[in-house]
């Protein structure tokens, strides 16, 4: 597990090196980002747009180079291009936690219900709340989440896949006279193609 955190911000562009991009490889991290544009039109440096979300998949930091797409790069002549990281949670993906079991995913749902129950949502989704820097950091103290965990998913079983049984050997048969005009089943213990001795299958023979 690592966290990044930065109350006034890194500007994106500069974070996200090569190197930094592939550290991100197979992993689950929570991200929270401010646009420049945002803040610019806002003019205070007390409360942010941000906009918080996860970066999963075999390429998780694709998500944050979008962010680059999205905004630009830093620039002090523009000072409305670009983007800041402020919060990024790091943890290893493992194949046997599924994502909504993941640390990751319940660390977003707490910030989700925290910004519905305290009104900070703005424009659009649940995922961009308008905040002062100071409550921010607070809330992005992982200690107040370090009870969630990974949990690990039951292993399935595709039946489809498990290998068909025959049988290659009747190994006795019992016949049984009619009895009241009706025949009776006949019995036949029988040997499996993987060698297994299960009892016995019963018949009516019609003739």
């Amino acid at each position: 597990m690592r966290i990044f955190k930065s109350k006034i911000g890194k500007p994106l562009d500069k974070w996200l090196t090569e190197e930094q991009f592939r550290s991100l490889k197979n992993k689950r991290f929570l991200y929270v980002i401010s646009s420049n544009m945002d803040t610019y039109k806002r003019k205070s440096t007390e409360e942010l747009v941000i906009k918080f979300g996860q970066g999963k998949g075999t390429q998780p930091a694709s998500r944050l180079k979008d962010y680059i797409s999205c905004y630009g790069y830093t620039d002090s002549k523009r000072p409305w291009m670009g983007c800041k990281l402020h919060y990024l949670f790091i943890t290893e993906k493992s194949k046997k936690v599924a994502a909504i079991n993941s640390m990751v995913h319940k660390y977003e749902l707490k910030l989700k219900q925290y910004a519905r129950k305290n009104n900070l949502l703005v424009d659009r989704g649940d995922e961009r709340i308008l905040i002062r820097l100071s409550k921010l950091m607070r809330i992005l103290d992982y200690k107040q989440f370090k009870k969630l965990t990974d949990i690990e998913s039951k292993p399935t079983y595709n039946l489809r896949n498990k290998k068909q049984k025959y049988i290659v050997e009747i190994l006795d048969h019992t016949n049984k006279a009619k009895k009241n005009n009706h025949q009776e089943p006949t019995t036949f213990k029988v040997k499996y193609s993987d060698g297994s001795l299960e009892g016995t299958i019963r018949y009516v023979l019609l003739f």
